[in-house]
């Protein structure tokens, strides 16, 4: 959390938002975490709109109060986090801007391949199917999935442990090299992390 504060990545909801008419708005994104906590994962594309009379991105968030003259600072500081967002997380009390580009505030991996039907077991297949959000894409098929950390780092953890059984069972198969050192690099990243966005996409056939 520090990173991302740090970033400009992280901040209190801004009091001039209203969260519960956005939470409402967006019921379908909503996220019901394991420890019970209520989260909202959203695209950039619900919180930031182009105005053509300013030539550049606001804010389309339902307002709750009128901005003072000492919050615009602050609404610029939201506003610059926003911009530079592919998803923003709202829970308990502060937003998450998960930017578009990795930084010291976000690590970004293709993957893992590790993560699949064969390598974990049962529990962690139902909330990996649980999480599943379907993003509405006119043009192509595409998902995405919200986990904590610790969610993260327990089916990490199954599923490489799942792998590793495996190929147990396949003669003279077993991890690779890049393997290996791919889910080092993803358990540290995993291990300073708060969340984990999971992002899938395809294209549909049959498309003109």
């Amino acid at each position: 959390m520090k990173s991302a504060v740090q970033a400009g990545f992280c901040f209190a909801y801004p009091p001039w938002w209203d969260v519960e008419a956005l939470f409402a708005q967006y019921a379908r994104w909503q996220v019901a975490l394991s420890d019970g906590r209520r989260a909202l994962l959203l695209n950039w594309a619900h919180l930031l709109t182009w105005s053509k009379q300013e030539r550049d991105w606001i804010e389309k968030v339902p307002q709750r109060e009128r901005l003072s003259e000492g919050e615009s600072p602050q609404k610029g500081h939201v506003l610059r986090a926003l911009r530079q967002a592919q998803w923003v997380i709202l829970c308990e009390g502060h937003a998450w801007v998960v930017p578009r580009e990795a930084g010291r505030a976000c690590a970004i991996f293709r993957g893992p391949s590790w993560w699949n039907s064969d390598t974990l077991p049962p529990e962690h297949l139902a909330l990996y199917a649980e999480r599943y959000i379907d993003t509405q894409n006119p043009f192509w098929m595409d998902s995405v999935r919200l986990f904590t950390a610790e969610e993260a780092l327990a089916m990490d953890r199954a599923a490489r442990e799942g792998l590793r059984a495996y190929y147990r069972n396949v003669p003279g198969r077993g991890l690779s090299r890049h393997q290996i050192r791919e889910m080092a690099r993803f358990r540290r990243a995993l291990k300073q992390a708060l969340w984990v966005v999971v992002y899938t996409y395809e294209w549909e056939s049959g498309l003109a």
